[in-house]
């Protein structure tokens, strides 16, 4: 199979939306992937786990508000990234990587949902944190090894529909169309879900 991830194209299509516009994306995206934080004993995989899964919650509930507010509180997205400094490390600085492969696959999700967070902090900066919370999340898909359609296909072809539906909405848009986007979502949020759990059955 081609591999469904064009850079070119997926920049072309991202670099046309406005700073919300790309910041809803990303923040969709960091809801698909933030269902790693639901999964129960994560502290088994290194000891940061409950933080972890406060953090995610949290930034998630976060990118809610401001999705229908239309920007970020700044003093919120300032004391979320303290968090995710004490998690990942300062910026900066390389992180050292777990050698577990699930432990990894959180630390890799901590860090998407930390540059979908910074989409909404730093607006003038939205073009490169979003798209880096897009690329990650392509590769975090195709990583998962899903059977035919690939998880990685399905999560491109939605990038790719996120980005034409916000462009037809308001800014801020309102809560029931935001409430519309996530539910498009969910699906393949719940198909991640199943998969990860496939991985940790077969690593017992």
């Amino acid at each position: 199979m081609d591999d469904p991830w064009d850079e070119d194209v997926m920049l072309g299509s991202f670099e046309t939306l406005s700073p919300y516009q790309r910041a809803v994306v990303a923040g969709l995206v960091a809801h698909r992937v933030g269902v790693l934080a639901e999964f129960p004993d994560i502290d088994q995989y290194f000891s940061f786990a409950p933080g972890y899964t406060f953090l995610i919650e949290d930034v998630l509930r976060t990118i809610d508000k401001a999705a229908t507010v239309g920007q970020v509180d700044a003093a919120e997205a300032g004391a979320l990234k303290e968090r995710f400094e004490e998690l990942l490390g300062p910026d900066g600085e390389e992180y050292e990587e777990p050698d577990s492969w699930i432990a990894a696959n959180y630390v890799n999700v901590a860090s998407m949902v930390d540059y979908a967070l910074r989409t909404w902090a730093r607006p003038g900066e939205s073009q490169t944190s979003g798209f880096v919370v897009l690329s990650s999340s392509d590769a975090f898909t195709a990583g998962l090894h899903d059977n035919e359609p690939t998880l990685e296909v399905v999560e491109v072809a939605r990038q790719q529909a996120d980005m034409a539906a916000v462009k037809d909405l308001p800014e801020p848009m309102t809560a029931a169309d935001y409430a519309a986007l996530k539910a498009e979502s969910a699906s393949l949020r719940e198909a991640i879900r199943a998969q990860f759990q496939v991985i940790i059955d077969s690593e017992g």
